[in-house]
């Protein structure tokens, strides 16, 4: 399991992180699965959401 490229991830953050997993993983709950259900989630969120100037758009374009 990854915790990040050390450019961007702290030793600090690294060591947290692990420790979160290994909380996760002596509840049973396998965290690279959590990780994947919850981005799934996310993504399901975006991608209902359209910005206004989007959404004008596809309107002015249907109603030429």
């Amino acid at each position: 399991m990854g915790l990040g490229s050390y450019r961007d991830i702290t030793l600090a953050d690294a060591r947290e992180r692990a420790a979160e997993a290994r909380k996760l993983v002596k509840q049973g709950i396998d965290p690279i699965e959590q990780r994947k259900a919850s981005q799934k989630a996310l993504a399901k969120l975006a991608i209902g959401k359209k910005s206004f100037k989007e959404c004008a758009e596809e309107y002015i374009g249907s109603h030429e």
